[in-house]
């Protein structure tokens, strides 16, 4: 895990809070473990690239490795994505959790219950705080690190400013007063 760099978000793209955040090696983003889909002790080795960076390069998501730990609370909601896409996803409630499986019933929409390996990409191991999740229809959700988009456009464009300050000499302080206009 690395705290934001001097080129990546220092607040979270998700839930908008700063603290350590994991930064994609791709773009600015920075998201806490927990709001990008990982348990807390899940940190993903190696180079990191948010969903949007992984989908570009063609690269498959680092979706978690750990086998889920269901919450404690039977009243906990459980987040399970439609496919393993996981793209959308639905609230659950566990009703058997097993060794190797676990059985959920779906809360918001109409849909028999489902058993789930739990190593299944489908199972969401990060929060389920309403600050890190959008309603995309009545009973679907995506997890706000998802819907977190860059400008490229605009990243080229400060990129291009700032080479051409450094090659006229022009301070760090000069740049951000050009950038602001």
């Amino acid at each position: 895990m690395t705290k934001a760099a001097d080129d990546n978000e220092g607040a979270c793209g998700a839930c908008k809070r700063v603290g350590e955040l994991i930064c994609c090696e791709g773009c600015p983003a920075a998201f806490h473990c927990r709001c990008a889909g990982y348990d807390s002790d899940e940190v993903p080795a190696g180079d990191w690239y948010c969903w949007f960076c992984a989908k570009e390069r063609n690269l498959p998501y680092q979706h978690p490795k750990a086998v889920f730990k269901p919450p404690r609370a039977s009243n906990c909601a459980i987040m399970l994505a439609s496919s393993d896409a996981a793209e959308v996803f639905y609230r659950c409630r566990p009703k058997d959790v097993s060794e190797g499986y676990i059985e959920l019933q779906y809360l918001d929409i109409l849909h028999e219950d489902e058993i789930v390996h739990r190593s299944s990409p489908r199972l969401w191991h990060g929060t389920t705080d309403k600050n890190a999740w959008s309603v995309v229809a009545p009973g679907a959700f995506r997890p706000n690190c998802r819907l977190f988009q860059v400008d490229k456009a605009a990243m080229a464009a400060a990129a291009a400013t700032a080479a051409a300050a450094a090659a006229r000499g022009v301070s760090q302080q000069q740049r951000q007063q050009l950038d602001d206009l």
